[in-house]
């Protein structure tokens, strides 16, 4: 099985609807009509920093604790960059199997 996930962060769902419809974005249109698609949710108490880790997790905030695009790190006293190492569990689509 294979999986591709394609998340175009802070479109307008409505714009992009209608620039597939005039013709103006036919591989997008392609993969839409080839998959699934469909529009997340972002709840409004998320921080812009915890939504694309919510979506890697499948969890909320409170329990992968990545609120914004930078971590305090008390031991160094200073802030990083979140990368893979700073989630507590594997991305949600590796419960599927290897290959997906």
């Amino acid at each position: 099985m294979r999986l591709v996930m394609l998340g175009i962060d802070a479109a307008e769902h409505t714009l992009i609807d209608s620039l597939i419809a005039r013709g103006r974005m036919r591989a997008l249109a392609r993969l839409r009509r080839t998959g699934t698609s469909g529009l997340l949710q972002s709840p409004a108490d998320l921080y812009s920093g915890a939504v694309w880790p919510t979506f890697h997790t499948g969890q909320r905030p409170a329990w992968h604790g990545i609120y914004h695009n930078k971590l305090w790190q008390p031991h160094r006293m200073c802030c990083i960059v979140p990368d893979e190492s700073s989630y507590r569990v594997r991305p949600f689509w590796e419960r599927f199997g290897p290959g997906v």
